[in-house]
């Protein structure tokens, strides 16, 4: 929540609007339900939009939408969590259903995190992993073959990654039927029937041409995607090794005899990453580096599986030196590799939250009729890839007046946002600068003159009012300090919120986040893009100096290590952010720090003022 939105942002214009439209006018049908989305068909993603909207009452907003997907996506965790909880020992249950819930919890895939609209790849989890169970805990007969087919049927209407848990629970069933020869007709018969579904839902998948250029474009192109996916969340080669080897070691050499349902399970968690590892290699191999994060959840099902199986073999009671470095060495790697990939995507993470406030920022302002606020704007500085075409739609009373509390700020502070039935009434005061709000939601209007007021859904205000509550932020905040003795100059700041920042005066309301790139000298320790100790910046004056941690991270910045024709400069480098609501509203000079004694004067200023537009940062 602290590094979301409630405005809807890029796709989800296009993919949720339309149905918001037909839905309202009555006209909204199956078919438009099932209609594909690039090369999805979001059934389930529209259904729950749609319920929410309505519950909501009718307001649409991106953080109610992605509350309610990260709660499927709990509940979808929750099943290997269950799973896990049959074998093994109570400290092997502890840490597999520790390591799931770490997994869960940290932000690598952020993307689906943030979005409400992603919610497809979280319900295809739940239905994956349900119909993986089913073929691990039940019988091999006419009541399994049904409830797998509906299934399927249910994942092929999730996303075009669906098709993928006909072959996953193909291929189990077969394994099944080898390690359990008496299942084995039944089995194989079930099998070729998942899979003739897997084939025909394959065929019926969309493949617009316009995604064409994003495939692996020959077969090399293909193998080199596959061998950097299949490895995630480590380097291709060792990644390969650790994902495959647990697994195989248990099935079959140490637990052949001694196999359960459970294993089954996470050998079909297993095949299920790996399948989705050769649908991404497949479908945006081109020029493929990494994977990035809406895809790292697809794959995720092979490193839960493999945690297991290194449970399971610790608890196995085979004491052998191969065997506990398997075990322990898979389990390790991973839980360190999971860290790591999620401390790699946190500035991808914060720049998107760093969007999502700008874009709520500006579309408040061309509400408010500010036809500026969409014109020569960064990118991610509008919440869709054609500003004049969403310009076009904001004109709408109708959709205006569906739109979240968070763009509506403006047109409530010049009192043209009335009381609307079905909602709370969601209130703050100028006085306060905005920074505090409260809920009405009696069905009575009782808004003081020197209140501003928007009606808002019930869900909305909950989320609105909770995140009030715990008050936290993805980019670091300030902390007072004493004011720092200046004796450096070796730094520069280039661009502030992706302007030139030769552009004076450096000016910001406190509820927007400040964006700061430039450079500055190397500190103690360097390892590529990461540096120790961190870099700080501090906002200082005469009365009070904030004290910001901006992390480890650095960004390239060759030019600067050719100027100063040192190696060591190559990451000096930074593009970070600050959360400037807990610092008085001043002037402050912008000091950098990178761990020395050494404190540089960038030579710029910043002015912090109160926010000027209501509900912005909830």
């Amino acid at each position: 929540m602290s590094g979301g939105g409630s405005i809807p942002f890029w796709d989800q214009w296009g993919g949720e609007n339309s149905v918001f439209s037909a839905f309202e006018n009555g006209t909204l049908s199956l078919k438009e339900m099932l209609a594909a989305h690039n090369e999805h068909r979001i059934f389930w993603t529209r259904l729950l939009t749609l319920a929410l909207y309505e519950i909501n009452g009718q307001q649409w907003d991106n953080q109610v939408e992605s509350f309610a997907s990260n709660l499927i996506y709990c509940l979808a965790l929750a099943i290997p969590v269950a799973v896990a909880s049959t074998n093994c020992g109570s400290h092997q249950k502890i840490s597999v259903a520790a390591s799931v819930i770490l997994m869960g919890a940290l932000p690598f895939g952020w993307e689906n995190t943030l979005v409400g609209f992603q919610s497809q790849f979280y319900i295809n989890s739940l239905l994956a992993f349900t119909a993986i169970a089913v073929v691990s805990f039940g019988g091999i007969g006419y009541r399994t073959g049904v409830l797998l087919s509906l299934l399927i049927l249910g994942s092929f209407a999730s996303m075009a990654n669906g098709v993928l848990t006909a072959f996953a629970c193909a291929g189990l069933l077969i394994c099944r039927g080898v390690f359990q020869p008496s299942l084995f007709r039944r089995g194989l018969a079930l099998a070729v029937f998942a899979t003739s579904l897997g084939i025909a839902g394959f065929i019926a998948t969309p493949s617009p041409s316009h995604h064409a250029a994003l495939k692996a474009q020959d077969f090399y192109e293909f193998i080199h995607a596959l061998w950097i996916t299949s490895s995630w969340p480590l380097p291709p080669g060792l990644g390969q090794l650790v994902l495959l080897i647990p697994a195989a070691f248990w099935m079959t050499i140490i637990g052949r005899d001694r196999q359960s349902s459970a294993d089954y399970f996470f050998l079909g968690l297993n095949a299920l990453g790996m399948l989705n590892a050769v649908a991404i290699a497949y479908s945006r191999g081109h020029d493929l580096i990494e994977v990035t994060s809406r895809y790292t959840d697809t794959v995720l099902p092979s490193s839960i599986a493999t945690i297991y199986f290194a449970s399971r073999l610790v608890c196995s009671g085979v004491r052998g030196a191969t065997t506990r470095f398997i075990a322990y060495g898979s389990y390790l790697t991973i839980f360190l590799a999971i860290i790591g990939q999620s401390y790699l995507q946190w500035s991808k993470l914060e720049e998107r939250a760093y969007m999502l406030r700008m874009s709520t920022v500006n579309t408040a302002k061309f509400l408010n009729g500010d036809e500026e606020a969409f014109r020569n704007k960064p990118n991610g500085h509008v919440p869709y890839p054609d500003p004049a075409q969403l310009g076009k739609s904001l004109r709408s009373s109708e959709q205006s007046a569906s739109l979240p509390t968070a763009v509506l700020g403006a047109r409530a502070l010049s009192g043209r946002y009335p009381y609307k039935t079905r909602r709370c009434q969601i209130i703050t005061r100028q006085k306060d600068h905005f920074s505090t709000i409260s809920a009405n939601c009696s069905g009575r209007s009782s808004v003081s003159p020197a209140d501003i007021s928007v009606a808002t859904g019930r869900l909305s205000s909950f989320l609105m009012l909770l995140r009030q509550e715990a008050d936290l932020s993805v980019f670091p905040r300030g902390k007072p300090t004493s004011a720092p003795k200046l004796t450096g100059n070796s730094c520069a700041i280039d661009a502030v919120n992706e302007q030139p920042s030769n552009q004076l005066p450096i000016a910001s309301s406190s509820d927007i986040p400040i964006r700061l790139s430039g450079w500055t000298a190397p500190a103690h320790l360097n390892f590529s893009k990461i540096s120790w100790p961190s870099l700080k910046i501090i906002l200082s004056n005469d009365a009070q100096s904030y004290l910001f941690d901006a992390g480890h991270l650095r960004t390239r910045r060759t030019d600067v290590a050719n100027f100063f024709k040192n190696k060591r400069y190559v990451y000096s480098g930074f593009d970070t952010y600050i959360d400037t609501r807990d610092v008085n509203f001043g002037k402050y000079r912008v000091i950098l720090n990178n761990g020395s004694s050494s404190f540089c004067d960038t030579g710029h200023d910043v002015i912090i003022s109160a926010p000027t537009i209501p509900f912005v940062r909830f």
